[in-house]
């Protein structure tokens, strides 16, 4: 066993199997962990019982518990137990158990816990007591029971936990089976093999354990700009008129768009890093000078006619042995990424491929004709037995795919089905196999509030879902929720409905008004990301991560938050009336230019079909580009309109950072924007990849204009505004309201540092 301290009261601790006649190595998962590590104050060290405290944390080791704080852990189960000729059936397969039973587990008991979120994916936020032990096994179902406690294409074992207000988390890194049984006092956790790998995080806020957590299995990867714009995938995109004609109508529509993902079925036989022979580099290339990306699939398996000549090339040894099954495609056989060879192998192959080729697939991974539609347990890698690595598979098919984009040309990040913990090191995660029904689309904004708190800010949904027909109300509030996700992004099955934001024409006023919306926040959106990068902080979060002592928004998982600033709640029937819950503060709402003021509160608000409640919160700084576009490549050189939304003491803060976002290792600036006592100050700062100083890059210049400064809930009106610059002086003209006042016209330039006075005598 080894025990390990961290700042902010995190506790991790293992116990491996190391030796003993049934002994065989057991996988790690391994994280590239930034917690910090601090010492440890033995207290007492008595034969049978060894005490030890670290921060505020006592920790107490007797030879059947550990006591972290109130937080028991007792009933410790660690097998290796071999028979012979050990077998286990399930669905006609037989199961033989090379190693015996292997199975570990341990119970949690924490007195008085309230509330549990976390645990996924399942289509769950909140976790509640059961007889049913809720499962993490990653599959790739067609379609889903949303009462399951099963798990979907994915497995984060993380859980945040409430007791009577103090807050505690706990981490199990083990990407084996996993069952826990949720009680009245606590959990009961049960793995198929693997080893005890727990961290604890101890009495701190939620924030700062979902901060933790991040630290412990890695930072988000920052994505391109253009990955903010909108995505449109559709398995009937694999030739070049099912490409034209999209492109045709997203230009006769006036929508803009950024990319468009191809089906496994525009891959030359299924083969990843390639493409159709209806698909030439000359059509891909001439697409691409239309500033739209075409994204290709990323399988991991090899089709078995191509296994003679693969094989001969690398003796064999990178496949897993005895796994010819069906997926997309007739029989493939699946590459070992625990194997060097074949993770090198495919790592060289993406890293050399002549299309982009960003979308991981089918990895949970996914076979349709073996038990659970995934590859059988007994499958054999190199060392490992496939039950030891299943729920991590997908993670390692997204890391050799992301460590060889990264030595391309392209901006490397991966967007994948399947995932476990630590995922968001290379990119971000869509929850697929969703329906096109009101319950489905409920349950998507729970599934991403689970994932931002597990680490993963990158998140979204197949708009208007994946499966069934999807009605126009349906869609258009699907669609307006993700607005305000990370991934913005539609999608449809080959035999289904089309669901392209253009086939739905009676709605397409409010469909611009959706996609307007989110081309002016894209730079907010960067900004957000960059950030997290910098503060080990998720841009998604449930109300109670900005309000944990508002007990009321803990059970609220209908509305969240984009990091402090914005407010959004999602509307998932066709009422025209909705409860909108406010935490207290001063908020504006954003699509009426209304200022409220909460006490932390519900208000009942009146629906349209223009768009769902969306509030900005006092205190909030964007930066917005409002004129209309085609794409965000387009939109650079577009003009800046600085909203400044002041709170109850009628300040206001933020801070900015910008790249362009076309390719790796690209210099940053920084924008810190402050108001206060009736002046606004702005200052920018440029820095190189390793965060040095530098001066702006003057290339740049035409993206830095801005043509008005807006400012929401001044008490009183100015009788002059000045604008002064390095050099200058200036007396700039305004407007006003009963909540806004508008300086504009500007011809501001947002590469200098300035300061605007309000002046009132």
């Amino acid at each position: 066993m080894k025990l390990y301290c961290f700042k902010h009261n995190t506790i991790r601790f293992k116990i491996k199997h190391i030796s003993g006649p049934y002994y065989f190595k057991r996988y790690e998962y391994p994280f590239h962990s930034f917690l910090n590590k601090v010492p440890f104050n033995l207290l007492n060290n008595k034969t049978n019982y060894i005490s030890l405290n670290c921060q505020s944390v006592t920790i107490q080791i007797t030879n059947s518990s550990f006591q972290f704080n109130d937080i028991i852990i007792d009933s410790l189960l660690f097998k290796s137990i071999k028979y012979n000729n050990q077998i286990d059936n399930f669905n006609n397969h037989t199961d033989l158990l090379m190693h015996g039973l292997t199975s570990t587990g341990f119970s949690l008991h924490l007195k008085n816990y309230t509330k549990m979120y976390g645990y996924p994916r399942h289509t769950q936020f909140e976790l509640f007591p059961s007889q049913k032990p809720y499962r993490l096994f990653n599959v790739d179902p067609f379609g889903y029971n949303l009462t399951s406690p099963n798990s979907l294409t994915g497995s984060i074992p993380f859980i945040l936990m409430n007791s009577n207000g103090t807050w505690n988390g706990i981490h199990l890194n083990n990407p084996t089976e996993q069952f826990i049984t949720v009680s009245s006092t606590g959990f009961r956790y049960i793995t198929e093999s693997g080893n005890i790998d727990v961290t604890l995080f101890l009495n701190d806020s939620p924030l700062s354990i979902v901060s933790q957590n991040m630290k412990l299995t890695g930072l988000q990867q920052l994505p391109p700009r253009w990955m903010f714009g909108y995505q449109q995938a559709a398995e009937w995109y694999f030739s070049n008129d099912t490409i034209n004609e999209a492109i045709s109508k997203f230009q006769k529509t006036k929508l803009p768009f950024d990319s468009l993902w191809l089906s496994p079925y525009a891959n030359f036989n299924f083969q990843s890093f390639s493409m159709n022979t209806d698909i030439s580099q000359q059509f891909i290339d001439k697409v691409n000078k239309k500033n739209i990306k075409l994204v290709f699939t990323a399988l991991p398996f090899i089709r078995t006619f191509l296994l003679n000549e693969t094989e001969s090339l690398l003796n064999g040894s990178f496949l897993i042995n005895g796994t010819l099954n069906h997926c997309i495609c007739n029989s493939v056989g699946w590459v070992d990424f625990t194997n060097k060879q074949g993770y090198e192998w495919y790592r060289f192959m993406s890293k050399t491929s002549p299309v982009l080729t960003l979308w991981a697939d089918y990895n949970e991974p996914s076979s349709y004709f073996s038990n659970e539609m995934t590859l059988f347990r007994n499958a054999q890698h190199k060392i490992y037995e496939h039950r030891e690595i299943h729920n991590c598979y997908s993670n390692l098919h997204v890391q050799s795919l992301f460590e060889g984009v990264s030595q391309s040309n392209y901006y490397p990040f991966i967007l994948t089905s399947g995932f476990y913990s630590g995922i968001q090191q290379y990119g971000g995660v869509i929850l697929t196999q969703t329906s096109s029904n009101w319950d489905n689309l409920y349950s998507v904004v729970k599934e991403s509030l689970s994932m931002s708190i597990s680490g993963v800010s990158f998140v979204g949904s197949d708009i208007g879902g994946f499966y069934d027909t999807v009605n126009s109300t349906l869609y258009l509030r699907w669609l307006q929720i993700q607005t305000f996700f990370p991934l913005f992004r539609g999608n449809g099955e080959i035999n289904g409905y089309r669901k392209e934001p253009f086939m739905f024409i009676n709605n397409i006023r409010f469909i611009r008004f959706a996609f307007s919306l989110r081309y002016q926040f894209i730079d907010y959106w960067y900004s957000s990301f960059y950030y997290s990068r910098l503060s080990f902080l998720p841009v998604i979060r449930p109300l109670f991560l900005n309000y944990p002592n508002d007990q009321t928004t803990y059970s609220i998982d209908t509305e969240w938050m984009i990091n402090n600033d914005l407010l959004l709640c999602g509307v998932f029937n066709e009422t025209q009336n909705l409860q909108v819950y406010i935490p207290k503060g001063i908020w504006y709402n954003y699509l009426i230019d209304e200022r409220v003021n909460s006490n932390g509160q519900w208000f009942n608000m009146e629906l349209d079909y223009e768009f769902i409640p969306f509030f900005v919160k006092g205190n909030t700084i964007l930066l917005l580009k409002k004129s209309k576009t085609i794409s965000t490549i387009n939109q650079l050189k577009q003009k800046y309109t600085m909203n400044i939304y002041l709170d109850e003491n009628y300040q206001a803060s933020s801070n900015w950072y910008w790249s362009e976002g076309k390719q790796q290792h690209e210099p940053f600036y920084k924008m810190t924007m402050n108001f206060f006592n009736n002046s606004f100050n702005y200052r920018i700062y440029s820095f190189d990849e390793m965060g040095n100083p530098t001066t702006f890059n003057s290339n740049h210049h035409n993206y830095f204009k801005c043509n008005s400064i807006v400012i929401y809930g001044l008490p009183t009106i100015p009788k002059q505004i000045l604008l002064k610059t390095e050099n200058n002086i200036i007396e700039v003209p305004f407007i006003h309201s009963l909540i806004k006042l508008v300086i504009n016209p500007l011809q501001l330039v947002l590469d200098h540092s300035f300061k605007l006075l309000l002046k009132y005598n």
